[in-house]
C-alpha cells in the first residue's frame, strides 16, 4: 500500500534486541516509540504520513493505543493523549507507597473499558539493548489501577518480590498477576549456592474494583539460568499469564510448564508441559511459540507438526487467519493452507514489528543498525487483495517452459548480409 521513510512519513528506529515496545495500530493510526530518541510517533496507517510526535525525557515508556486515546506510562504517571494530534488530555499521577524507595518508572500499561493499569518498577536499567531486560526492565513492584472515565486512582498493590509484566492480565471483573522471584536474583542465589531447591510463583486474582485478593495459587518451579544468555532467554521461560473470554480459563506458567485455571475460582483444570509463551489464543484453541496447536478446554494437541519455524530474534504473533514471525526474513503463515511465505530481503524488528490490524499488515522499520545485513530496511504497509487469487496458482510456474514457448513464437532475426 505504501513504503518508505522520510521527514514527513514512515518510521525507523535502531535495533533493540527485544528491549523496545511493540508498535500498535488502532483507529487508522500506527503508533510506535523510539527509545533512543525518546519519541512517540503516530502515522496514518493507510498512507504512512506523519501525524504527530510526542517527545519525552525518559526512554522507559510504555503505551496502549485505542481509537479514542493513546495512554502513555512514564516515570510515575499516566498521560492520556488525544490520538488526533498527540496533545495531552489528562495527566494521572500515581500515588505510590512512600515506603518504596528508588526512582520509579513505568514498565507496563494495560487498559480495559473501565480500567487503566500502570505497572511501576524502581531503579530500572537505562540501557538500550537486551541486558536491560534481565536487569529488571520487565519487573514491576507495584500495580496502580485508575478509573478510565474519571481518572481517579482506585487502588494499588505491591509485590513481595516482583510482578513480571507478562503475568499481568485483565479478565472479567478480576485482575491477575504473578508474584515471583526475579531471574537476576534467582541466578545470583544459584551462583552462590544459597538458592532453595524450588522457587515459588504465586498467582493472584484481584478484584478489579478495589484490589482485594479473591483467590491465589502458589506453584513451585525448578530453576533455569535466564540471565547472561542473550535476549531470547527470559521471555519464553519466565512467569506469564493469558486469559480466554471463550473458555473462562486463566492460562499461566513458567519454564515449559502450563496450567489452565478456572479464572473465577482458582481451581486447577489441567496442567501440562506445553508452555512457551506468548500464546496466541483463538475461540477453541491456542498456539504456543513452538508452533503447536492445542485444544483450549483440554490442552489436547491438535496439530501433528509445528505450524511454523522461527529463526532469528523475536517471537510469533497472529490473527484469525495468519501468523506473523521472523524465519530469517519476515514471514507469514496461512493457517488454512498451512503454508509459510517469506517477505524476501526484509526482516521484522527484535521487538516484533509486524502488526495486523485495521485491514492492513503494518511494518514500521525496527531494524536500523541491524547486523543481519538484510538489504531492504524501510517501513511499509500491505493490504490483502482477494482478486489476486483469480489469476494465481498453487502450483509452481515452469518459467523455462514459458520462455521456450515464447522463443518458438518469435521470428528469427535475419542474419546480416556478408560483406
Amino acid at each position: 500500500l505504501w513504503y518508505g521513510d522520510g521527514p514527513g512519513h514512515g518510521f525507523h528506529k535502531f535495533k533493540d534486541y527485544g528491549r523496545g515496545v511493540k508498535p500498535q495500530v488502532a483507529g487508522g493510526r500506527l503508533v510506535a516509540f523510539d527509545d533512543r530518541a525518546k519519541r512517540l510517533t503516530a502515522l496514518d496507517a493507510y498512507t504512512g504520513r506523519l501525524l504527530w510526535n510526542f517527545d519525552m525525557e525518559t526512554s522507559i515508556v510504555r503505551f496502549a493505543t485505542l481509537p479514542d486515546a493513546v495512554i502513555v506510562g512514564r516515570n510515575s504517571e499516566c498521560v492520556i493523549l488525544n490520538p488526533v494530534d498527540g496533545s495531552i488530555v489528562k495527566t494521572l499521577p500515581c500515588q505510590l507507597d512512600p515506603a518504596l524507595k528508588g526512582e520509579p518508572g513505568v514498565v507496563d500499561v494495560r487498559v480495559s473499558d473501565p480500567l487503566i493499569l500502570i505497572a511501576v518498577g524502581y531503579d530500572l536499567p537505562k540501557g538500550s539493548s537486551h541486558p536491560a531486560i534481565e536487569s529488571g526492565l520487565w519487573d514491576a513492584k507495584t500495580i496502580v489501577a485508575f478509573d478510565r472515565k474519571t481518572g481517579k486512582q482506585l487502588w494499588s498493590t505491591t509485590a513481595k518480590e516482583r510482578f513480571n509484566i507478562h503475568s499481568i492480565v485483565i479478565g472479567e471483573g478480576l485482575i491477575y498477576c504473578t508474584d515471583s522471584i526475579a531471574p537476576l536474583k534467582a541466578d545470583h542465589l544459584m551462583r552462590r549456592g544459597t538458592a532453595p531447591e524450588t522457587f515459588t510463583s504465586t498467582v493472584l486474582a484481584l478484584d478489579a474494583a478495589d484490589g482485594t485478593v479473591k483467590w491465589k495459587y502458589a506453584r513451585e518451579y525448578g530453576h533455569r539460568v535466564m540471565t547472561g544468555r542473550g535476549p531470547l532467554a527470559i521471555r519464553p521461560y519466565d512467569d506469564w499469564s493469558a486469559y480466554s473470554y471463550q473458555s473462562k480459563f486463566l492460562y499461566t506458567g513458567k519454564l515449559k510448564e502450563m496450567q489452565a485455571i478456572n479464572a473465577a475460582t482458582g481451581e486447577i483444570v489441567w496442567e501440562k508441559p506445553i508452555g512457551m509463551q506468548p500464546l496466541m489464543l483463538y475461540d477453541d484453541s491456542f498456539i504456543n511459540q513452538a508452533g503447536i496447536k492445542y485444544d483450549l478446554l483440554t490442552g489436547k494437541q491438535l496439530s501433528a507438526s509445528p505450524l511454523f519455524k522461527r529463526s532469528g530474534c523475536n517471537y510469533t504473533v497472529g490473527n484469525q487467519n495468519l501468523l506473523f514471525l521472523r524465519n530469517n526474513c519476515a514471514t507469514y503463515v496461512d493457517m488454512d493452507q498451512k503454508k509459510e511465505f517469506s517477505l524476501r530481503n526484509l526482516r521484522s524488528g527484535c521487538s516484533n514489528s509486524l502488526v495486523a490490524a485495521d485491514g492492513l499488515l503494518s511494518v514500521p522499520c525496527f531494524s536500523t543498525g541491524c547486523i543481519c545485513n538484510y538489504p531492504l530496511q524501510t517501513s511499509f504497509a500491505m493490504v490483502h487483495q482477494p482478486e489476486v487469487s483469480q489469476w494465481t496458482t498453487d502450483d509452481p510456474i515452469d518459467v523455462k517452459a514459458l520462455r521456450d514457448e515464447q522463443t518458438s513464437l518469435t521470428p528469427p532475426i535475419p542474419l546480416k548480409p556478408a560483406k
